[in-house]
């Protein structure tokens, strides 16, 4: 056997080797779902979203969205990657997957042919919004007591849980003064506890009897003052306070909580969502920022007002929230009006 033969041999071996390596490697990987279809088809899904993924095939990192797309709007970001998905209804619902972080989100997107571009929805809600006050509201407040409460504010002397206690005291005491209201107060951090009906007194001394500890979970605590106020005998929508510093918030599945009931509740119509951020966070300003976009575009711009915490320390909560009200009212004028 001559010399070029024998290398021709070898050769030939180690070109099928090589080859057949990348074919063992992928057949130890796990399953990955897909979802199915023309090739066309599925990427118009993706791009009506304003999703671009590197693939079609579970899991994909984003590669880009698109500015001022649903996918926008609900804080999907590039570098996040797709673990699964499915559509239906003019919905692309998606597990994403960020750090160590899983989110759950829901886009609206044309899963048929007949793409179209996307429209905001209109909020439908009534002439009533140009009169509401207080006493049209049913007032909620969903509290943090994590561990991060107890960090003391610089110059202040006090700790953020100390802060909001007198906050929501003095709230609570002019609100029952001008219209007699009642108060539901629900305190979370991995766990949830809440009371319905409160004076300011028995919410004041609740705040003060509880102890900050524990880590940051806030999607609980807005499905269970959701559920409470839906199951409840009042037609008064929510004027629903958000207090916190924001650590560890997971924007998405939060925003979407708050925007499914005010899409889809009857009583969720009106609902007007304030934040507070107890403290300056990275965390806390970005679900702000993402709450707000995902409103604005769903015909909401009105509903959710975020209140800077140095804001609320020199003014105090009961005046800025008036003038948010009566910003409220006058653009919801505006917007009759135009209508």
């Amino acid at each position: 056997m001559s010399l070029r033969t024998v290398f021709f041999q070898k050769w030939l071996w180690l070109t099928a080797f090589f080859l057949m390596v990348p074919l063992a490697v992928e057949a130890q990987k796990p399953s990955e779902t897909k979802l199915y279809g023309q090739i066309n088809k599925l990427g118009a899904i993706f791009l009506s979203a304003g999703v671009v993924p590197q693939s079609t095939q579970f899991p994909t990192p984003v590669l880009r969205v698109r500015l001022g797309s649903p996918a926008y709007y609900a804080g999907v970001q590039a570098g996040d990657h797709i673990l699964s998905g499915n559509v239906g209804e003019n919905h692309l619902n998606l597990k994403i997957q960020r750090g160590a972080q899983i989110f759950l989100t829901r886009l609206r997107a044309k899963t048929d042919n007949a793409l179209t571009p996307f429209k905001p929805l209109q909020s439908n809600a009534p002439q009533q919004t140009l009169k509401m006050g207080l006493k049209d509201f049913d007032i909620a407040f969903i509290v943090d007591h994590s561990g991060s409460m107890s960090t003391p504010i610089p110059g202040t002397g006090k700790m953020r849980w100390q802060w909001i206690v007198k906050q929501l005291s003095d709230f609570c005491e002019e609100a029952e003064k001008r219209a007699s209201s009642k108060f539901t107060l629900c305190i979370f951090n991995t766990a949830h506890k809440v009371w319905h009906d409160l004076s300011k007194n028995e919410l004041v001394n609740i705040l003060i009897q509880n102890v900050t500890t524990g880590d940051t979970d806030l999607a609980p605590a807005i499905t269970r003052v959701f559920q409470d106020h839906s199951l409840s005998q009042s037609k008064k929508p929510l004027l629903l306070f958000v207090i916190t510093d924001g650590q560890t918030l997971s924007s998405e599945v939060n925003t979407n909580l708050i925007l499914e009931y005010a899409l889809n509740n009857p009583k969720g119509k009106l609902m007007q969502v304030v934040c507070i951020q107890a403290g300056y966070s990275d965390e806390g300003a970005a679900f702000i920022t993402a709450l707000k976009r995902s409103c604005a575009a769903h015909g909401m711009s009105h509903a959710v007002h975020g209140l800077l915490f140095s804001d609320v320390s020199q003014n105090g909560l009961l005046p800025l929230v008036d003038k948010y009200l009566a910003e409220v009212n006058t653009a919801s004028k505006k917007d009759v009006v135009t209508k």
